[in-house]
């Protein structure tokens, strides 16, 4: 199964020690060596998926690119749009890595690197990956896992420990212990995990056709990965080596799909352009500017194609500081496609990296004005009011996009710095609150609202509702927790 699976040792087991460490937690932990319906509950599921999120965000490096973000979070609310029950659950997240993979972690956080999006010749082949990834977790592959393997995960658990204790005392073979067991679970495990990869493949599929995408995407990315290295005689992406593919596996993915109407791939604009922008502000091998020049020189490329590669172009001189080709290269697309979104930005972010600072957030206005209701447009520019010492401003334009999208982090936590900018510490930290609530860290949440509530002095009715949001929150908490 994916890194999901292959992590699984890291992760449950470092997990849980993690959990085991927080104050509140470990007495929710369940025994090993439960059956898969009492082993880890969905509440506990989505516990251990959170700490595992708040170890990750201080080891990995995470895109915070509006634009991106909400790119791929639209993709992935877009599949899991048939699962009611689910459809709140997922945060889809992307990672700044030139390796082709992806993720699932428990209780719903997707996680796809750079990498992986340009490997992808279309959305539908990003959304197949996606569906496989939701499936993932949707099937509770990971506690059903941990059930399987019951009578060695304590082994596992065990070694993971004593490795701990070890590194403790200096001793330089501990991490050489905790791998060989891992290992050697690992090859115990592997016929379990071609099952689950075909059951996700098989919901995935379904849910594919459920978004209206091209059910052959996901057979046929395999595919191509499998010929792609074939030939080229690189190291094996990490994606194949986390989700061992074979001619079987394709065949059954061939067969499924048959299943479902066919929705041929089209070429989305919104794609093509991500892919560039994802190549110019994250490239995944040395300068992006060759790359770019090529496909404008080539011939054989269509419009649409050569307009993508040139906003990439533009985006590599303004990040390599050469803005006025930068501004030049932008300058031939607004001509060409005055009202397209994206070059309108680009153009407001060329000016303010020359230092144009008054005529980019005046371009920033414009397109703030025509379009007030997209959230991306709205969290840059209040990222750009933010830093160009315009908090004020920005707490007018989140204000009413927060009331629109109450649950969404980003707002929330540009909401918390413009407020602590201009002075209102208790709204920082009751928005801040607000955000790690919805990326999973209850814990911190009340913290923040702890915070705000000695901030709040005798305010008798923001300290009311302070109180009434620290209630809500611990009351989710232990109604989710399994009885004792």
């Amino acid at each position: 199964m994916l890194y999901y699976l292959r992590k699984l040792s890291i992760f449950s087991l470092a997990g849980i020690i993690l959990l085991s460490a927080h104050p509140g937690i470990a007495s929710e932990l369940p025994e090993l060596g439960q059956d898969a319906a009492t082993i880890i509950s969905p509440y506990e599921e989505r516990r251990i998926g959170e700490e595992a999120m708040v170890q990750i965000r201080q080891s990995l490096d995470f895109v915070n690119d509006p634009e991106l973000s909400h790119y791929l979070q639209q993709i992935g609310d877009r599949l899991v749009a048939s699962l009611p029950e689910h459809r709140n659950d997922f945060l889809f997240f992307l990672i700044a890595h030139p390796e082709i993979n992806a993720f699932a972690l428990p209780g719903g956080f997707v996680g796809v690197n750079t990498g992986l999006i340009i490997a992808s010749r279309n959305e539908s082949e990003l959304a197949a990956v996606l569906a496989h990834e939701i499936s993932h977790v949707t099937q509770r592959h990971w506690p059903r896992m941990v059930a399987a393997q019951k009578d060695r995960a304590g082994m596992t658990l065990a070694a993971i420990l004593a490795s701990i204790v070890l590194a403790s005392s200096g001793n330089p073979n501990s991490a050489g212990v905790a791998m060989a067991a891992m290992a050697a679970d690992a090859d115990s495990q592997l016929a379990f995990t071609r099952s689950f990869e075909r059951e996700a493949d098989r919901i995935g599929i379904s849910l594919l056709s459920d978004g209206g995408y091209d059910v052959s995407a996901m057979a046929g990315f395999f595919e191509r990965l499998a010929e792609d290295n074939r030939y080229t005689g690189v190291e094996v992406p990490e994606f194949m080596r986390t989700h061992p593919v074979t001619t079987d596996r394709i065949a059954e993915a061939r067969n499924n799909e048959k299943r479902f109407p066919h929705h041929p791939s089209k070429q989305s604009e919104t794609f093509l352009h991500l892919v560039a922008r994802i190549k110019a502000l994250y490239p995944p091998n040395g300068s992006p500017l060759p790359g770019f020049r090529a496909e404008l020189a080539d011939e054989s490329a269509s419009k649409l194609s050569k307009q993508a590669a040139r906003y990439g172009l533009a985006l590599a001189l303004m990040v390599s500081g050469e803005f006025a080709d930068a501004k030049k290269e932008i300058s031939i697309l607004r001509v060409e496609r005055p009202d397209f979104l994206q070059y309108q930005v680009a153009e407001a972010d060329i000016e303010l990296g020359a230092g144009r600072v008054d005529n980019g957030l005046r371009l920033y206005q414009h397109i703030y004005k025509n379009h007030s209701r997209t959230t991306w447009v709205v969290q840059r520019y209040a990222e750009v009011l933010i830093a160009n010492q315009r908090a004020a401003t920005a707490l007018t334009v989140l204000k009413p996009s927060l009331k629109q999208h109450p649950k969404d982090p980003i707002l929330n936590k540009l909401m918390a710095t413009a407020s602590g900018d201009t002075g209102d510490l208790i709204q920082a930290h009751r928005s801040m609150a607000e955000y790690y609530v919805l990326n999973g860290d209850p814990h911190a949440a009340i913290n923040q609202l702890n915070i705000a509530e000695r901030n709040a002095g005798k305010n008798f009715y923001v300290l009311a509702a302070i109180k009434a949001r620290r209630r809500e929150i611990e009351n989710s908490l232990a109604a989710a927790a399994p009885a004792k």
